[in-house]
């Protein structure tokens, strides 16, 4: 009778204390939350965010949705975190993993010239190698830098463009640098690997994107085909503040910016999702979910970029300083990050991937012009403390990323 007792007691003591670890991670991830939360409160009203919605899986915690601020500032509509936002470049990431499946499943080779895909399309396509355009090395002029690309983009956001269009537009300039020679962010590499992929799937990079990825259960992620996105948080411009110009015809504030035509930049920058749906797609991006062990390598081939704190790999950028994988994104009215913070780079497995969006584009707020030096830099000194070889918090970060960002995000 006394066994059967202690029995009943372990069972009781066993199931108090599970009680008990569950109650400490649920005070544990609300603590966090709290103050997650409002370290991004305080960054939202000192810079005029409208809304925000983050996205991280920490190990103390599990998944975390945190949105904030405003979906639509006209009628108050609050931030729910399901939100599409417009992720901008962090397209690029997508377009990118489609090369490298296509190259290991042997349709194309990454050492293959522009020329070989795209014939006569560019007058040095034969110099020009589908790795250089990957990694930016290539050297052909960044479309979204032309005045006659630019002016439709301000002031007639629903002008149609072709990808021949758009290449049509500086196929003729002087490069910017020697074929992998040199670093030159261009959203026009981008187009160009949209092209080569449909050169050789027969498909659009359309197509190929919503059919190679199903399997990972992205159910946000959406291909706009037209200028408006479904389900999205209305982005805002500062356009007085973009422009750099302080003019009475340009309007004051913010100002929603509720379209934008999908042609304008297509493979290199036009995708929307919500949050967690971008932090699941950098997990399986850099923990190497769709590639197989050599396109993985290839993936992440570093380029050193001289006096910059960055590499940049075939399809996604590199930050030593703050042990971060991903890729930003800014386009008019949205600033993105899909970020993968690692603990080792040699074991890509346990790390924590995040997201953040916010609903206005960033140009020199704080001396930051993108959000990773505006927001993201002191989120991650607040829950991994800052690196040693990593800038200054706060107004340090966003020189920082001032002088990084540049290069890396045209604004778009």
């Amino acid at each position: 009778m006394g066994e059967k007792w202690l029995a009943v007691v372990l069972v009781v003591l066993y199931l108090a204390g599970c009680g008990d670890s569950d109650h400490r991670r649920h005070a544990g991830e609300e603590s966090k939350r709290a103050l997650i939360t409002q370290f991004l409160q305080e960054k939202m009203d000192r810079h005029d965010i409208p809304g925000l919605v983050l996205a991280v899986d920490l190990p103390e915690t599990g998944p975390l949705n945190i949105a904030l601020g405003v979906s639509e500032m006209a009628d108050n509509t609050p931030m729910r975190g399901d939100e599409r936002f417009r992720i901008g470049s962090a397209s690029k990431s997508f377009t990118a993993i489609i090369v490298h499946q296509l190259a290991q499943e042997g349709k194309l080779a990454l050492a293959d010239s522009v020329e070989k895909w795209l014939p006569e399309l560019l007058p040095d396509g034969a110099a020009i190698t589908i790795g250089q355009l990957l990694n930016h090395t290539a050297g052909v002029p960044n479309f979204s830098a032309e005045d006659a690309w630019l002016f439709p983009y301000v002031l007639d956001p629903e002008t149609e463009w072709t990808d021949a269009d758009l290449i049509g537009l500086i196929k003729e300039l002087p490069r910017a640098n020697a074929p992998g020679e040199d670093f030159f962010y261009s959203n026009s590499h981008y187009v160009l690997l949209g092209m080569i992929i449909e050169a050789v799937t027969g498909n659009g990079w359309q197509a190929e994107t919503e059919s190679r990825f199903a399997d990972l259960g992205l159910k946000s992620l959406h291909i706009p085909a037209g200028p408006r996105v479904e389900s999205a948080a209305m982005g805002y411009m500062n356009w007085r503040e973009w422009l750099e110009m302080d003019d009475d015809i340009i309007p004051a504030g913010l100002v929603a910016r509720p379209a934008i035509h999908p042609s304008f930049v297509g493979a290199a920058g036009i995708l929307a999702a919500d949050m967690d749906d971008a932090m699941r797609w950098v997990e399986a991006v850099v923990e190497g979910e769709l590639l197989n062990e050599a396109g993985q390598q290839a993936l992440l081939d570093w380029f050193d970029i001289p006096d910059m704190t960055i590499q940049v790999g075939r399809g996604v950028v590199h930050e030593p300083d703050w042990q971060l994988i991903g890729h930003r994104g800014q386009i008019a009215g949205y600033d993105c990050s899909l970020q993968y913070r690692y603990g080792q780079l040699d074991n890509l497995t346990d790390g924590v991937p995040m997201a953040i969006c916010i609903n206005r584009s960033l140009a020199h707020v704080a001396n930051a012009s993108d959000i990773n030096g505006l927001v993201l830099y002191d989120l991650l000194d607040l829950l991994f403390g800052t690196p040693e070889t990593a800038a200054v918090s706060t107004h340090g970060a966003g020189e920082r990323s001032r002088s990084a960002g540049r290069l890396l995000d045209s604004g778009f």
